[in-house]
This record gives structure tokens, sequence and C-alpha cells, in this order.
């Protein structure tokens, strides 16, 4: 095959080199395909949300989690009221009743008030979100609704990005009591290549007592995203699989 280039430059190619370049091509485009999606990819399968709540303060005192990705992690915080701040969110401890911990056991938001958390970069490809739990408690007051939002910051990009089908908003509880959110998805992952998350309070009970609420934990449940190329090809595992396997594309974004 000849092509022939304006400058009067003529270049010889047979017909299996300019496979083979075409083809390398073809990777090279794939490959930029896989990073842009695993930068900012949230499933499109249907998020679960299960709430509950009880008028007993303790009711779901063994439902907190202690290994988590939050737990042990120092939040960067705005705006919260207690002096605890918002280090209770992910301490892994429920808490006993207001009668017996006063405020010491709590996280007590002012509407907007922020924390996030940075989970870092795993082994490069950030993280997997599989599930979130929030429980939040209090004597009285309705104190123990809860309403929030859910941003994050996939691991390529500068900002912040809104998941608003994961947005909070359960507010049963007319006096003392406790409401337990719990978000996940019928195909297991929510979220993945995330760096950072932000929980953001919104204000409940019609912003009486300044809308405020009282959080007693925030569990966030996933796992390293492992980018696996056993053939050296620049292409990972399961995007290869998913040319082959039914489940394949699933199985990419999955645990593989």
């Amino acid at each position: 095959m000849k092509l022939s280039y304006p400058l009067q430059h003529t270049v010889n190619f047979s017909v299996l080199q300019v496979v083979f370049l075409l083809s390398r091509c073809a990777v090279a485009l794939l490959t930029s395909f896989v990073i842009i999606v695993s930068c900012a990819t949230t499933s499109d399968a249907a998020v679960v949300i299960s709430q509950v709540s009880s008028t007993t303060e303790l009711a779901y005192t063994n439902s907190v989690s202690n290994s988590d990705l939050l737990h042990g992690l120092t939040p960067t915080t705005t705006g919260w009221n207690s002096a605890t701040g918002a280090s209770k969110l992910n301490d892994g401890v429920h808490g006993d009743t207001h009668a017996t911990d006063g405020t010491t056991s709590i996280a007590w938001t002012t509407v907007g008030a922020t924390a996030t958390y940075n989970l870092g970069t795993g082994d490069g490809s950030g993280w997997d979100i599989t599930a979130i739990q929030s429980i939040a408690a209090w004597r009285s007051a309705s104190f123990g609704n809860q309403a929030c939002d859910v941003s994050v910051r996939y691991m390529c990009l500068d900002s912040f990005t809104p998941l608003p089908t994961l947005t909070v908003d359960y507010q049963p509880l007319g006096g003392v009591g406790v409401t337990r959110v719990a978000i996940s998805n019928d195909t297991e992952i929510l979220t993945n290549g995330i760096e950072e998350m932000r929980f953001t309070a919104r204000n409940v009970n019609g912003r009486d007592n300044r809308g405020g609420f009282s959080l007693r934990e925030i569990d966030v449940q996933g796992y390293v995203f492992v980018f696996i190329d056993s053939d050296s090809d620049g292409m990972p595992d399961n995007f290869e699989l998913a040319h082959t396997d039914p489940l394949g594309w699933y199985k990419m974004w999955g645990r593989g």
C-alpha cells in the first residue's frame, strides 16, 4: 500500500503494518475511554434506601461500624454546633442516652454543616462505594430526624459532584427517638473512583430549633478499585472480559 503526503513524501506500508497501526490506535482510544469513565462513574442500577425509626433512643446501638472506610479518619468540617464537632460521626460508637452522655456522643448539625473525608487514592484508581449508613438519635425535639446531601470528588477531578440519588431526608419522629437510613445498590456499587466524600446537613423539622439534628454515626462501606492487566496490553482484564462474558460490564465496575 502506498500513502502520499502533501509535501510529496511517499511512504510504503504493507497491509499488515497498516492493520497493526490501526489496532494500536484502537487500543489507545479504548484505554483512554476506560480511564475517563473510571474517573467519574455512578452506577445506573437502582439505589436501594432502607429507612427505619424507633421511639427508643438506643434502638440501633449495635448497627454502627468500627471497620468502615471512614473509621479513624479526621474530616475537614464547617458549621457544627457541639464542642465535639463532627468527630462523633465516624468513631464507631453510638453512645448512650442523652441523660447519660449529654452532647458528648453526638455530632450536632447546623443547616449547611459539612464533613469531608479524604479516602485517598487506594492503588491509584480510587475507591468503590457499596453502602452508606447514617444514624441520628435524641431524647426530644425530633432531633433524631435526619436530612443530608452526599457529594464526592472523583480522583481525577478537582471539584465535588453532587449525588442526588443518595440524598437522605427522613423525618418520621415527633419527639424522642432514633432514625437509621441505609443506602445500597441492587448490583453492589453506588459509585466508584472516589477519593473524597462530603456530607452536608440539611434542615429538619421545618427549621424548628434552627433546623439542626443529632447524628450518632455515618458509616461508608467499600473497597479499593483494582486495575489488573495480566497480559500487559494496557487494557484491564475486566474490560477484555466484558466483550465475552454477558456479565462482563458489571464485573468490570464491580469486584471482577
